[in-house]
């Protein structure tokens, strides 16, 4: 039935998916393969396709490629049940229990979350839904890509909705700081903090208009004032750091990284600052290790991270490797429109090239 409906509908990814799922389902496991390749390859941002790609590795036997997959599938969709349970069985089958545990522990906490998806058969009814969780999560989503534009109109949709929406007021404050509109962002600050005081959002989203004012000894306070409510907040770890970077506290800054990367392995700007971090240290083994993490980001900072590890792959003299992801840094900062790391990618790519073709000669 559904390829009958795929014939009147090839375009229809949500029934390429499904049909994906069912050949898994049934154990047609070569054929489950053929199908995730045709839909990786024409649609290479649908979760839903990488997510099957890693059960599949899983059940071959395949766990390195298995969490390869599962990593795409964390920076499209982020957290959610399923996608923990995945990697704990992968780390299994590598012998890695502690990543196992750590992942199965994940699983227990996100076990009730379910993964983003969009389905084209379904945008118009999407449309019709106001609810200020469906308009804030689709905000959230505008706003990792870097539509901040269609970000706002959301946010203030979902306002419309719910007036004392705390989320919507407080997901405003970072889109305001980020366009360094701060009587904006702290309009929105003081609405939030009416409506709830305590909330350590409140005090994250402070540090974040604060940072980015560079009103440096204000953000760490609120970052702090944010780790005393929620000590597990990774990201509050990762700004503090970021903060002691910028005040030329290298050590103190990688100290601040691996808290964030004690709770959150996989949390990509920390992976991505402790990396570069390390590069410039002179440790490219390390910055490698950290980057290579982060290396399947699909989003706004895919460019800089690719650059950054085609930069230590080359410090490292692994020329092979440091050309194949600048060319990935390239290509990404195309898509992006990021012409400064295009010009950085495509020089690095021709000194590359012509240290590689003078060694040939040699």
């Amino acid at each position: 039935t559904l390829r009958a409906a795929l014939t009147l509908r090839p375009g229809y990814v949500r029934g390429h998916i499904k049909v994906a799922e069912l050949l898994l389902d049934m154990g047609r496991l070569d054929e489950c393969r053929e199908e995730l390749d045709r839909l990786i390859t024409r649609f290479p941002d649908r979760a839903e396709a990488y997510f099957l790609s890693g059960q599949l590795e899983n059940r071959t036997g395949q766990p390195a490629k298995a969490i390869t997959a599962f990593k795409i599938v964390y920076e499209i969709s982020g957290d959610f049940g399923a996608l923990h349970y995945g990697l704990a069985q992968s780390y299994r089958q590598l012998g890695d229990q502690t990543s196992a545990a750590h992942h199965a522990a994940l699983y227990e906490q996100h076990k009730n979350s379910t993964a983003n998806s969009a389905d084209p058969v379904f945008a118009e009814m999407g449309r019709l839904n106001i609810s200020e969780t469906a308009l804030i999560k689709r905000a959230k989503e505008f706003a990792r890509r870097g539509d901040n534009d269609n970000a706002e109109a959301l946010l203030n949709r979902a306002l419309e909705t719910n007036p004392d929406s705390f989320a919507a007021h407080i997901t405003l404050v970072g889109l305001y700081a980020t366009r360094k509109q701060f009587d904006k962002a702290d309009a929105q600050l003081d609405i939030a903090r009416q409506l709830d005081p305590r909330h350590p959002s409140l005090f994250y989203n402070t540090g974040i208009a604060r940072l980015a004012e560079e009103r440096w000894t204000e953000a760490e306070r609120a970052f702090r004032r944010c780790l005393e409510i929620d000590p597990k907040k990774a990201d509050a770890h990762t700004q503090i750091g970021l903060i002691n970077e910028l005040r030329r506290r290298s050590t103190q800054a990688e100290m601040d990284y691996r808290k964030a990367l004690a709770i959150d392995p996989w949390h990509r700007q920390a992976n991505w600052l402790l990396g570069r971090l390390l590069l410039a240290a002179g440790d490219a083994p390390e910055a490698i290790k950290r980057l290579e993490r982060v290396r399947s980001a699909r989003d706004p900072s895919a460019p800089g991270i690719l650059m950054d590890l085609a930069r230590a792959y080359e410090e490292d003299d692994q020329i092979k490797r440091a050309a194949t992801a600048a060319t990935e840094a390239r290509d990404a900062a195309q898509k992006f429109q990021d012409q400064r790391i295009v010009n950085l990618a495509s020089g690095m790519l021709l000194r590359l090239d012509l240290a590689t073709t003078s060694e040939a000669r040699q």
